[in-house]
């Protein structure tokens, strides 16, 4: 599987992987695109999270983000309406 966050994927397949699985895609996405962040481990496992809390539909999770979408963030929306895409929402 490879991973790409606009792109999204499908939830069973994410659910799939275990947890070391997810931050490892999460990890090479970002250095594939050439996104610098401190502490890349850090950053890829708490967006590997965040990917398995919507992959698994948690619905306080998901109107959590539907709120953040309401403050116009173009990089929110972007991201919400992805994974919301593939999930069936």
């Amino acid at each position: 599987m490879r991973y790409d966050p606009d792109k999204g994927h499908e939830a069973k397949k994410w659910l799939a992987l275990d947890e070391g699985e997810r931050i490892d895609l999460v990890r090479r996405y970002h250095r594939r695109a050439g996104i610098k962040v401190p502490r890349l481990l850090v950053h890829s496992a708490l967006h590997a999270t965040v990917e398995t809390q919507i992959a698994m539909g948690s619905a306080l999770f998901v109107r959590h983000l539907m709120g953040c979408v309401g403050t116009g963030s173009a990089a929110t929306m972007r991201f919400t309406r992805s994974r919301l895409f593939l999930r069936g929402r």
